[in-house]
């Protein structure tokens, strides 16, 4: 099996346990998004690249002060970031996958709602073919991740 196919059975474990847990959720971030997309896509691209340079300055710090003498288990709770940064990534990309999946289904169905179980297998299908295009690949992960991740931090703002 490819890395493709894995990162797919990883997406469609993933969005089972969301779905599991919280169908709610998933569709109160698909509202948020479908209110204005490209609000979505802006906040969660300055979102990533706030977050990225965030990690990156205090990793940066930590290390720094760690060579200075500051104990290594700082360093030590600072990596769990090197596996929190990826876990979050594949959670904001899962929930990127249903919405796309959702938003096909809404296309070419009959424009109401979708089941979400075959929002999220159409989703993985129709993206990770998506993947394999050079280029394409890059637009949809940023984009997707993108308007996943605002999506995500304006339900947050909301519900705070």
């Amino acid at each position: 099996m490819t890395f493709s196919g894995y990162y797919s059975l990883l997406t469609l474990s993933v969005g089972a346990i969301l779905l599991a847990v919280s169908r709610s959720s998933v569709r109160r971030i698909e509202a948020r998004i479908l209110e204005n997309p490209l609000n979505a896509g802006a906040i969660g691209f300055g979102a990533l690249v706030g977050s990225a340079l965030a990690v990156a300055s205090v990793r940066a710090v930590v290390a720094l002060l760690t060579e200075r003498g500051l104990p290594p288990t700082v360093g030590f709770a600072l990596a769990l970031s090197a596996v929190v940064v990826p876990v979050l990534l594949t959670l904001a990309n899962t929930i990127g996958i249903i919405l796309a999946g959702s938003a096909l289904l809404r296309h070419f169905g009959d424009g109401s709602e979708s089941n979400p179980w075959l929002a999220l297998v159409v989703g993985t299908v129709v993206v990770n073919l998506l993947y394999l295009i050079p280029v394409v690949n890059i637009l949809v992960i940023v984009g997707l991740v993108s308007v996943a991740t605002g999506g995500i931090v304006g339900q947050w703002w909301h519900d705070r």
